[in-house]
Parts: structure tokens; C-alpha cells; sequence
């Protein structure tokens, strides 16, 4: 090649794959109980199908007492009270950060702070699938600019609009930029409104939206609602029991036949004759006395129990609880066949899966909070800062605090953990929780308070060692 040869070799361009728009969702079916396992019905192949298959997760969430409560327990255990991002290097900046946070002012509506929102998300993200956040910059009453957030619902999303750049495509309402696969912008309904099959939309670029939702596959672009494996038997475990409460109530009830013998005429029942004062009633009620007349008979029906009952009902909730990923004492509160083994089993492996849904979802979401929050700042004060930030995830609960603190304190001192992982797992900032013990003693130092917990460490000289050398002998051997 001759030493000018760059000026005519093309440029090498690496192709990006492109984002495939074929993967979608539809809600599951019991076809595999017809005719065999039938894999093409399964839940990713209608894209129109997001829509109703979030509506019923939705409406199990709402109206089954048992999805409510996996959704709520989700909720609590992986938020909780908020998960907190601890401040330090910067003390006018984390003042700052602390006061944004803990105020309503981080919500567009001015309803919640930034713990409020953090659980409204997660309960989206498992009642729906998926949470939006559109990040809007506003000035408070100082003049300096601050980030907030509105909360909109999965619902608003417009699965139909037309794409903004003529180029892009949509797909459930996510604008595609096809030559990079990349998402561009989300397309939302001002106002829901089924009456109106005309609705006004708009489009919010990706820059300016949290977009909140489990990865579950490559390329996905919603979020798929937990328990949508157990949306059919939840429902038909709903049916059941409203169709054994019905048995219940017929079972309770005495039903009666009257035979007549062949030859005699045959009156209606609760039919007044004028020449028979105690027609037979149509229905019964306690206390009743009626005649029968010559030749009538009655005959009681009294309907068959059904078994089984306690066991259906255990297995389908059961498959809600493996379905939303909790425990079944967790929504049951059948704790009857439970014991403390099993439980701190079946509470660890539920821990983990907190854990994992916190930090690969929920946690990046929160660090991106606080640095729209620290660029907004930085633009205010027109200055740099220079911080390091910490996670602090919410306190896990302890079943036998006891002997778990116990466990933290083996571990703490064969150097299998350090003070700072202990203090963070029970939802506390190390360098905030040492400074307020050091203060919090000087104090009780100062003002003359002894307590028990503080230990004070005892002088040693000869004298504390004579007594415990008096029983051994010269050798050294008691």
C-alpha cells in the first residue's frame, strides 16, 4: 500500500445490531391443558396484548386480597422507608441534598418527598411492570434550580402514536431510532378518557424520562407485571371460592319436596284457595307451621359436601406466592406446618431476591436522582462538587434478633465483615452513625451519665496480675 493509501480506503463502520420489535407480550393461557404444551400462545408474541395483560394484573392487585398483600410486602421490603444516599465531603452540599429530599418539593404534584416516590415507583413496577418518572428542572423560591419529578401512569402510555421523527418507529408508545436500536422517547396521553378515541399525546424525549422496570430479556422495552404466571389460577381460585361460599350458603338451607299420590290434583305452591286456609308457602322461614292435606308428603334435599377445599386452595397460593416471588406464610399467614428452620429458609431466599431487585433496578434510579439533583446544584452555585456517595438501603427485619445479632457479632469479629457492611445492613450511614456515638458519648461524658453500654477499659498493672499467677507453680502450671 502506498504511503497515500488512507485517503482512498473507506472508513470502517461497525454495525450495530438491530433492535428486534417482534418480542411483545400477551397475557398466559391454559391452552397446554387441551391438546399438549403449546408454545406459540405464549405471552410475548402480541404486542397489543401489554395493555390488557397490565389491566388484569392491576385488577388482581386491587381486588385479590392475596396479590395485594405480595405487592405491598414487595413494597416494603424493597424501599421500605426509602432507600437513602448518604452525602459526604461536602457539608453545605449534603445539607442541601438532605433538605431537597426529605421535602415535597422533589414531587411535581407536591404531595410526596423522595422516599414517598421511591415506594410509588416500586408498587408500580410490581402492580404494572414498569414506573415513569419525567424529570422536569424548576427554580424554587430562591431562584436556584432543582429537578423534579412527575409520576405518570403505565396507562398514559400511547401504544398507538405516530412516531416524531418520521424515521424512528413505535412500539407500545417507546419511540425506536432503528439505524442505532436505541430509544429515542416515550409517547404519553395528557388525559385518559375512554370515551374519546381521539386523545392528545405527547412526546417526552428518553433524556427526560425514568423509565422503571426488571430486565428480563435483550432488547426489552416495557416491563412485564409480577404474578402474570398465576393471573389465571388467581382468578379461577377467586371463583372457586366465591362458588364454595354459594355451596356454603345452600348447604345451610333445607330444601323440601311435596309428593302428592297419583290421582290428586295438584295445587301450586304459596297458590291462595279460597276454600283452604293454610296454602303450602313458597319458601321457608324459621318458625314456620303449615298442614299438609290428605294425600301430600314432604321430603327433604339436603345437598352433598364437597372435600378438598383447604388443599386447592393452599396449592393456588402457593403458585401466587412462587409467582410475585414472596413466601406463601408471606400472603397465606398460615403459619401452622412452620417453624423457625423453615422460616429463616424461606425468609433468605426472599432476601436475596429483595436484594437483587433493589440493586440492579431500584438503586441505579436513585444515584441517577441525586445526580440530576448535584448537576442542577453545581449549575445554582456555579461551583464543583466534590462528594463521595454512599447507598443505604432500608433496615432488614430479623426473625430472632437475638441470635442474628449474635451471628453479626461472630462474623464482625473474625473479620468476615466490617463495621461499616454491619451498620449499613441495619439501615444506618456509617460515618453519620460513628459521629452521632462520639458525640452522643462526649456528652454523656460531659454531663457525668454513666450507662451500661458504653464500656470503659480497665487498667491492668501487677498488682490485677499477682492473684491470678498465686495458684500456679513455678513452671508456669497451675
Amino acid at each position: 500500500m502506498g504511503i497515500f493509501s488512507f485517503l482512498s480506503s473507506k472508513k470502517r463502520v461497525t454495525e450495530k445490531a438491530p433492535r428486534r420489535l417482534g418480542r411483545a407480550y400477551r397475557a398466559p393461557r391454559a391452552d397446554h391443558l387441551k391438546d399438549g404444551f403449546m408454545p406459540r400462545d405464549s405471552w410475548e408474541r402480541v404486542p397489543s396484548s401489554l395493555a390488557t395483560l397490565q389491566a388484569r394484573a392491576r385488577d388482581l392487585a386491587h381486588n385479590n386480597p392475596y396479590a395485594s398483600r405480595a405487592v405491598s410486602i414487595l413494597t416494603s421490603y424493597i424501599t421500605g422507608t426509602g432507600i437513602r444516599v448518604a452525602v459526604t465531603g461536602d457539608d453545605e452540599y449534603s445539607k442541601a441534598y438532605r433538605a431537597w429530599s426529605e421535602s415535597s418539593a422533589v414531587d411535581y404534584d407536591g404531595r410526596l418527598n423522595l422516599a414517598g416516590l421511591q415506594n410509588l415507583c416500586c408498587r408500580m413496577m410490581i402492580e404494572a411492570g414498569e414506573a415513569f418518572l419525567i424529570i422536569r428542572h424548576v427554580e424554587n423560591d430562591d431562584g436556584r434550580l432543582m429537578p423534579q419529578f412527575q409520576a405518570v401512569d403505565p396507562a398514559l402510555v400511547a401504544a398507538s402514536a405516530s412516531p416524531k421523527n418520521p424515521s424512528h418507529q413505535v412500539v407500545s408508545g417507546v419511540e425506536i431510532d432503528p439505524a442505532t436500536g436505541r430509544v429515542t422517547g416515550y409517547h404519553f396521553y395528557k388525559a385518559f378518557d375512554p370515551r374519546n378515541s381521539r386523545m392528545e399525546t405527547f412526546f417526552v424525549a428518553a433524556r427526560d424520562v425514568v423509565h422503571l422496570f426488571e430486565t428480563l430479556y435483550p432488547g426489552q422495552i416495557r416491563g412485564i407485571p409480577r404474578g402474570t404466571q398465576a393471573l389465571i389460577q388467581a382468578s379461577d381460585m377467586d371463583q372457586f371460592v366465591q362458588t364454595m361460599l354459594i355451596k356454603a350458603k345452600t348447604e345451610a338451607c333445607l330444601a323440601v319436596a311435596v309428593t302428592v299420590q297419583d290421582g290428586e290434583e295438584y295445587d301450586d305452591i304459596g297458590e291462595v284457595d279460597e276454600t283452604e286456609s293454610d296454602p303450602l308457602p313458597e319458601t321457608l322461614s324459621p318458625g314456620l307451621i303449615f298442614r299438609l292435606r290428605q294425600g301430600e308428603d314432604l321430603k327433604t334435599v339436603i345437598p352433598s359436601g364437597t372435600g378438598g377445599y383447604i388443599d386447592y386452595v393452599r396449592i393456588s397460593l402457593q403458585s401466587i406466592a412462587i409467582s410475585y416471588r414472596v413466601t406463601y406464610s408471606q400472603i397465606s399467614g398460615d403459619l401452622a406446618q412452620a417453624n423457625f428452620s423453615s422460616l429463616k429458609s424461606d425468609l433468605n431466599l426472599f432476601a436475596q431476591g429483595v436484594d437483587e431487585t433493589r440493586e440492579l433496578y431500584v438503586t441505579p434510579v436513585v444515584a441517577r436522582i441525586e445526580r440530576l439533583f448535584r448537576a442542577d446544584y453545581e449549575l445554582s452555585e456555579s461551583r464543583d462538587v466534590v462528594i463521595t456517595t454512599t447507598i443505604v438501603p432500608p433496615a432488614r427485619s430479623q426473625i430472632d434478633p437475638q441470635k442474628e445479632t449474635g451471628a453479626l457479632i461472630s462474623k464482625l469479629q473474625a473479620g468476615l465483615v466490617s463495621w461499616s457492611d454491619a451498620v449499613l445492613s441495619s439501615g444506618k450511614d456509617p460515618e453519620e452513625h460513628l459521629q452521632q456515638i462520639v458525640s452522643e458519648r462526649a456528652r454523656l461524658e460531659k454531663m457525668g451519665v454513666s450507662v451500661s453500654f458504653i464500656k470503659q477499659p480497665e487498667p491492668i498493672d501487677d498488682e490485677d496480675e499477682a492473684p491470678a499467677n498465686r495458684d500456679r507453680d513455678d513452671s508456669g502450671v497451675s
